[in-house]
């Protein structure tokens, strides 16, 4: 199981968002994901952000469109949902100017049911953790899960796949002088108001975003990454609410899903769950998703 070091980045729940976001006086906060670069010019549309209801309220998460009808995320994205999930492959989903953008469900506690927030673009799906999901690191538990869409995609092109164990290619020291990129929408740093040093972790846009990486090692079921934004090599790394987002090799090939961190302002080391392990493709192969062909 993992220690108490280390933080699923499963999404801030709105009261986590109120707490870290709303409720505190901060100076101009850093861009999403942490050190990161908003997507302005929408260079990932087919990175989407992820709201559901689970026994701890509402969640976001980030995934990514493998099929037109299918979104690739983390496990713990996709377990314990509560009714469908929400998808949105909008840059910009709601600011700190419009905190409401994102839907509500009539009962919370049976989440949504399908058809809230179609007018702004969210499509509605189905939750769908690997099988026998439990959040831990070991090689038959993966984190990995996806939304199966009500309604197909239109107009985004999927994202690619990496073929059967793509990352083992990248021997040392090849790997750590890789520079992966993070996409997500989630959390990212702001300095409390009084000038304090201890940054503060905050969500009140909620925006895609991006940031390059350098890889640390690669596990037999993560790719484990540097995590500081201040690396010289690297541009930051993800947090709460990147959780489920992609990693894209240089290749642009998806090897990896944002899966954990192992501290709570997300400045050190993460991981991300490969995607190019055997049972991760058999069992996404079910949905219709197959890794690309060299």
């Amino acid at each position: 199981m993992l220690s108490t070091l280390r933080h699923r980045l499963v999404a801030l729940t709105a009261a986590l968002a109120t707490a870290v976001g709303l409720s505190l006086s901060l100076a101009t906060p850093a861009q999403a994901i942490i050190g990161g670069t908003v997507d302005t010019t929408n260079t990932y549309p087919n990175v989407g952000v992820i709201v559901s209801y689970n026994q701890s309220g509402r969640s976001l998460c980030s995934g990514t469109l493998v099929t037109p009808t299918v979104v690739l995320t983390a496990g713990h994205c996709t377990s314990g949902i509560f009714g469908k999930s929400l998808v949105n492959f909008k840059p910009l989903i709601s600011d700190e100017n419009h905190p409401t953008a994102l839907p509500q469900p009539v009962d919370p506690s049976a989440g949504f049911v399908g058809t809230e927030g179609a007018t702004q673009g969210f499509i509605s799906g189905t939750a769908v953790p690997y099988p026998g999901f439990v959040f831990d690191i070991s090689p038959t538990s993966l984190d990995l899960g996806v939304i199966v869409l009500d309604t197909p995609v239109t107009g985004i092109a999927p994202a690619s796949l990496a073929p059967l164990g793509y990352l083992d290619r990248l021997a040392q020291p090849t790997l750590t002088k890789t520079l992966f990129t993070v996409v997500g929408y989630g959390s990212y740093l702001g300095q409390a108001a009084n000038g304090g040093n201890k940054p503060v972790v905050e969500l009140k846009t909620i925006q895609r975003a991006s940031a390059l990486v350098q890889a640390s090692k690669l596990t037999r079921v993560n790719l484990m990454l540097q995590g500081n934004p201040n690396d010289k090599t690297g541009t930051g790394t993800f947090c709460f609410g990147d959780s489920g987002g992609p990693g894209f090799a240089p290749s642009g090939y998806l090897v990896a899903v944002n899966s954990y961190v192992r501290a709570g302002d997300c400045r050190w080391m993460s991981a991300g769950q490969r995607t190019d392990l055997a049972n991760g493709l058999e069992w996404l192969a079910t949905f219709g998703v197959s890794p690309s062909a060299e």
